[in-house]
């Protein structure tokens, strides 16, 4: 994860919201998409504009990052 600071140029603040262009889903399973790659049961990082793809799954659900710390054991 970075941190944009107030002294950065618009330049650098479009760049870095690029970059975390990421989701967490969880999976029940472990699931094959054809043409965007498998996911593994349990909680998986994935890139936003595959996010509709995945979540059409009655098995996968979009996951809230509070939800992924707490599984982890991070405050």
């Amino acid at each position: 994860m970075s941190t944009v600071k107030k002294t950065t140029t618009q330049d650098k603040v479009v760049e870095v919201k690029e970059q975390n262009s990421q989701a967490v889903i969880y999976s029940d399973k472990n699931l094959y998409f054809d043409g965007y790659g498998h996911v593994d049961k349990g909680f998986n990082i994935i890139n936003t504009e595959f996010l509709s793809i995945y979540l059409q799954h009655k098995s996968v659900r979009e996951a809230s990052a509070l939800e992924l710390a707490k599984h982890y054991g991070v405050k």
